[in-house]
């Protein structure tokens, strides 16, 4: 969940390139599905309003779903490397997916 929040906060601040913004996040994990199958995802609720590092609020209402999709997945895969142990299988495993 820490990377659903780390990544937002990379996608916008990236996008608007004045330093780094603070995005009110709150993520939720969901292990269900409709029909009750296990079926782990998150849901992430964040507002449209931001403060760059001066306090200024900053409005933005749409975030890239490739940019989002992207930035998440090298958040979860750095997390992944960082504490699998460091054998030579993890690693490929992790490398094939990045």
């Amino acid at each position: 969940m820490d990377a659903a929040i780390v990544a937002i906060n990379d996608i916008i601040s990236y996008k608007h390139r004045n330093g780094r913004l603070l995005t009110g996040v709150i993520v939720i994990i969901h292990p269900f599905s409709k029909d009750m199958g296990f079926y782990p995802h998150l849901h992430i609720l964040l507002t449209e309003s931001r403060f760059d590092k001066y306090g200024k609020l900053i409005h933005q209402k749409f975030i890239h779903f490739k940019s989002m999709r992207k930035t998440w997945k090298y958040q979860v895969l750095s997390r992944f490397k960082d504490k699998l142990p460091k054998v030579q299988a993890f690693s490929d495993i992790v490398n094939q997916l990045f």
